[in-house]
């Protein structure tokens, strides 16, 4: 026989249930969580498949002129300085197209440059100029932000000949005869 009176067996069942209950809570938070590596593995190869994404959705932002709704995609350092370049240019450039080319990652994958061509115009020339710019990202809490970019090359794309030409601006075709 036991030396424990009647009145504490019930509460010596509930300190043995609770330490069971203790013990598989603590069981199961060691099991569940993974290790900190990781998480940190996470943390980094996470944002590098919303980077592109985010710099399409960015630069057809820019395309339209949406230079508001474009904002929340810039680094809160950098947004001043942008919306002060872009609204000054608005009536100005013309955005045709773009395209992503390229996306390097640096610096354990929290920054990256986004190799992007722009084919644009500036008023009141309406001279189609090929624009390779280096868009310059960086990761913050899980999330890209664009924090500037760098001009590469410009080179002019030719307009489509149309069918009526003017003889000043263009040269005669060379013939060549047969000599007997």
């Amino acid at each position: 026989m036991s030396n424990v009176s009647p009145s504490q067996r019930p509460y010596n069942a509930l300190k043995r249930a609770f330490g069971w209950v203790v013990f598989v809570c603590v069981g199961l938070l060691f099991c569940g969580c993974p290790p900190a590596e990781t998480i940190k593995k996470q943390e980094v190869i996470a944002p590098k498949s919303q980077l592109y994404k985010r710099a399409r959705l960015f630069n057809g932002l820019l395309r339209w002129k949406a230079y508001q709704r474009a904002k929340p995609y810039v680094s809160t350092k950098h947004r001043a300085s942008f919306m002060l370049k872009w609204e000054g240019q608005r009536g100005k450039m013309r955005i045709t197209g773009y395209s992503i080319r390229d996306v390097t990652f640096e610096g354990e994958g929290k920054r990256a440059v986004v190799l992007v061509s722009q084919q644009r115009y500036t008023l009141p020339s309406v001279t189609v100029k090929s624009v390779l710019l280096q868009q310059l990202w960086e990761s913050k809490q899980g999330l890209w932000f664009y924090k500037g970019e760098k001009k590469k090359t410009p080179t002019k794309v030719s307009p489509t000949p149309s069918k009526t030409t003017s003889s000043s601006k263009t040269a005669p075709p060379k013939t060549r005869t047969a000599k007997p």
